[in-house]
């Protein structure tokens, strides 16, 4: 339950940032999902994945959005962060980072926490983003 109201929450900023894009302008958002097995749609078909029912929300409710998955099933966050220009074009409107993947396949290949956050880290500044790391968050 905790994990749906966490992807609610991120959603509904997906939602508000692409908007903003689509109010100021942009013809058509591109969205990328960018992370590890959770975004890959681990076990389910490609378009059970949650970035292609994003996709299929959002286009439903009108709007003009193609959502990229870019997840990789037993990605590290050192895996996620050697594929981040790779996996995220120029022009694209929002990325949806999920890092639990990436923290969950370094804790089961014995990676540091601590390295973790700092691949992260790694990720949000080559993005220009500004995101607030949890020390707690795996």
């Amino acid at each position: 339950m905790q994990y749906a109201r966490q992807i609610t929450g991120s959603l509904s900023a997906v939602v508000a940032v692409y908007l903003f894009a689509v109010f100021t302008g942009v013809s058509q958002a591109q969205v990328v999902a960018f992370g590890a097995s959770n975004v890959a749609g681990e076990g389910v078909t490609p378009d059970q994945a949650w970035p292609a029912q994003l996709e299929r929300l959002l286009q439903e409710k009108g709007y003009r959005v193609h959502v990229e998955n870019e997840g990789v099933a037993g990605d590290t966050t050192k895996d996620m962060l050697q594929r981040l220009d790779s996996s995220i074009p120029a022009g694209t409107t929002v990325v949806i980072l999920d890092y639990s993947g990436g923290f969950f396949n370094n804790r089961k290949l014995g990676i540091p926490h601590k390295q973790g956050v700092a691949d992260m880290k790694a990720i949000g500044n080559r993005r220009s983003a500004a995101i607030t790391w949890d020390q707690d968050c795996s």
